[in-house]
C-alpha cells in the first residue's frame, strides 16, 4: 500500500491481490488456508449473517468503535472485524455465529490469517451483545454477573488470542497486534504480556474459567458500590465493577483493560 490516502474503491480493488500474496521469504506457514472471502463495500459496520462477501467499511478507529458499541446494544449475535490502522479500514472476519443459552459465539474465517500474513499492524475486534434476563427469575447478583460478563473476554476468547498471536508473530516479529471486545459498556482490550509472547510460554488461563465476582467475598464491596441496583441497566457503578474484574483477570502472562468508548483509543496494557 502507498502512503497516499486511497479511495475505498481503489482499496477494494487492491486488497484481494494483497490477501492472495505469499508470505515474505523466510516466514513459516504452518496452516493450510482457504481463500480469503471476496469483499463488498458498506457504509456502516453491521452483523453479516449471510454467506458471501465480507463487508468493508472505511472509517476511523474511534468512529468504528462507536458503531460497534451501538451494535452490541442491539445485535443478538457476535461478529468480528479486523481494523487496519494504516488504511482506516474495517474488514469483517466473522464466520459462523450462534447462541447457546446466554452464551454467544462466533468463528473467524480464514480472511483473518491472510490479513495477518500481509499487515504488520492490526486490531482484531469482536462484539459481545447485551444479555437478556428472564424477569424475576434472575436475582440482582446473577444479573450483575452476566452484565459484567458482556464486557470481559471469555476463556475461548483468550485461547483464540493466544493461538492467533503466535501465528502473527511467525510473520511479523516486530509487528503490532491488538485485541478488543466492544460491548454496550465500552471497549475491553486484552493480550499477552511481552514476556509470554516473546518466550512462547504455555499460558495459564484458569482465572477465565470462573466468573470474577463472588457473591459472598464481594458482598460488602457490591453493597457500597450500588451495582446491584438494576445491574442490567449498566452505568457508572457497573463500569467500576467491570474495571475491577478486568484487573482480577490479569496475570504475569496476560492483561485485560477496560475503557469507555471514545476514551484513549489504543491505550492500556501491553501489546504484541
Amino acid at each position: 500500500m502507498t502512503g497516499r490516502r486511497a479511495t475505498l474503491a481503489a482499496l477494494l480493488a487492491l486488497l484481494p491481490l494483497c490477501l492472495a500474496a505469499p508470505a515474505t521469504a523466510g516466514q513459516t506457514q504452518t496452516r493450510a488456508l482457504g481463500p480469503a472471502r471476496p469483499l463488498q463495500a458498506a457504509q456502516k459496520l453491521a452483523v453479516n449473517l449471510q454467506d458471501g462477501p465480507a463487508f468493508v467499511v472505511q472509517t476511523s478507529q474511534a468512529d468504528g468503535e462507536a458503531q460497534l458499541a451501538q451494535l452490541a446494544a442491539s445485535a443478538g449475535l457476535e461478529e468480528g472485524w479486523a481494523f487496519i490502522p494504516a488504511e482506516n479500514l474495517w474488514i469483517e472476519i466473522g464466520g459462523q455465529a450462534g447462541k447457546t443459552g446466554r452464551r454467544t459465539y462466533h468463528l473467524l474465517d480464514d480472511t483473518v490469517y491472510h490479513l495477518m500474513m500481509q499487515y504488520d499492524h492490526l486490531v482484531i475486534y469482536h462484539i459481545h451483545p447485551k444479555n437478556s434476563f428472564a424477569g424475576e427469575t434472575d436475582g440482582p447478583f446473577h444479573k450483575l454477573q452476566w452484565t459484567v460478563a458482556e464486557a470481559l473476554p471469555s476463556y475461548a476468547d483468550m485461547a483464540v488470542m493466544i493461538d492467533l498471536s503466535g501465528f502473527f508473530r511467525q510473520h511479523h516479529q516486530a509487528g503490532r497486534l491488538q485485541w478488543a471486545i466492544v460491548s454496550r459498556h465500552g471497549v475491553t482490550t486484552y493480550g499477552l504480556s511481552q514476556r509470554a509472547a516473546e518466550n512462547a510460554e504455555t499460558v495459564r488461563l484458569k482465572q477465565f474459567a470462573y466468573r470474577p465476582l463472588d457473591k459472598d467475598d464481594d458482598a460488602e464491596m457490591l453493597q457500597k458500590n450500588g451495582a446491584l441496583l438494576r445491574p442490567e441497566e449498566g452505568g457508572p457503578a457497573v463500569d467500576a465493577i467491570i474495571e475491577q474484574c478486568a484487573r482480577r483477570l490479569c496475570s504475569d502472562q496476560v492483561w485485560v483493560s477496560f475503557r469507555k468508548v471514545g476514551v484513549e483509543v489504543g491505550g492500556g496494557g501491553e501489546e504484541n
